[in-house]
């Protein structure tokens, strides 16, 4: 059987049947090879990769339908809860702004908890420890000093003795 063959020292190619030992015909080497062409573009492992992948794809094409649409159907689902979530939330937030107009920031002179009640009010009850100790905490705009007052009328910042004061309370 014919074989292309090349001699590595002088670089002759050759079709001729291939023995061992035999000799270029050009320069008398001994150092005669066979020529091996690959064809990359069919039987390289890449091909290889490629048919194989193809070939999967082919056999589990119904599994990856099905697949594929419970993952969107599942994603659907997962942006529907958030959405519904956060209106949810929004509403409950709401809820709790409108539940808590008209109410001021209290501290108890017993347990010294802190605690909203009606504006207003003193001596109001502590939710905590039941005593009717809670007064209304007061801050001064000018020195920032947050302080409780007993007194009805004009209340003065105990620090600056500045009559620029405002009730902590929600609007």
């Amino acid at each position: 059987m014919a074989v292309l063959c090349k001699c590595t020292k002088c670089g002759n190619e050759c079709k001729m049947d291939w023995k061992e030992g035999i000799r270029c015909p050009v320069c008398s080497s001994n150092t005669l090879y066979p020529v091996v062409k690959v064809d990359a573009a069919e039987n390289g492992p890449s091909h290889a990769k490629q048919n194989s992948i193809e070939a999967i794809i082919r056999k589990n094409r119904d599994k990856i339908i099905i697949y594929s649409l419970v993952i969107v159907i599942g994603f659907s689902w997962l942006i529907l809860f958030l959405r519904l979530s956060s209106k949810k939330s929004a509403v409950i937030q709401q809820k709790t702004e409108d539940s808590m107009k008209g109410m001021q920031l209290y501290e108890c002179q017993s347990c010294k908890y802190s605690f909203y009640a009606p504006i207003g009010e003193i001596n109001v009850k502590c939710p905590r420890c039941g005593r009717e100790k809670g007064q209304p905490l007061f801050k001064c705009k000018n020195c920032g000093t947050v302080f409780t007052s007993s007194t009805r009328g004009k209340i003065l910042c105990p620090s600056c003795e500045s009559e620029s004061v405002e009730g902590y309370y929600t609007k």
